[in-house]
């Protein structure tokens, strides 16, 4: 696989979409905050503006994100009785039954993505991501 099959397979439309939606909505809030604020006008703007917005709407995406990603922790070492079992499978199946849960996890995680033809595992990271930027903008 080439250098740029590598690079554009790790950006997904969905999360690029997930980024800007959540930095919009973050923009359109500030926006809103300043206008009962101040009551500036804020609806005349030119067509370099609105690329300028797109781009600051992108990169507020990505710190909303990253802020989301340390508000909002995963108990990933918490495994119901049933994903046990699942795990303890995983464990004799590839047979290295010293693996704890979260290297049993990780090993199935890592197959999973590897073999995703149709791309659900990256969408439905992509959503949990854009998710995680809503509950935190709307917290």
């Amino acid at each position: 696989m080439s250098l740029a099959g590598n690079v554009s397979s790790k950006f997904s439309l969905y999360d690029q979409v997930g980024y800007l939606l959540v930095g919009s909505v973050l923009l359109l809030l500030a926006a809103f905050d300043i206008w009962l604020l101040t009551g500036v006008d804020l609806t005349a703007f030119e067509l370099q503006a609105a690329l300028v917005l797109i781009v600051v709407a992108y990169l507020l995406g990505h710190i909303v994100q990253a802020v989301a990603n340390i508000v909002i922790k995963e108990k990933k070492d918490e495994y119901s009785d049933t994903q046990k079992g699942t795990l303890q499978e995983v464990r004799e199946y590839f047979g290295f039954p010293d693996w704890n849960d979260r290297e049993a996890f990780q090993h199935c995680y890592i197959l999973v993505c590897a073999r995703d033809v149709a791309g659900h595992v990256a969408a439905f990271n992509a959503y949990y991501s854009l998710y995680r930027g809503w509950f935190l903008l709307c917290s």
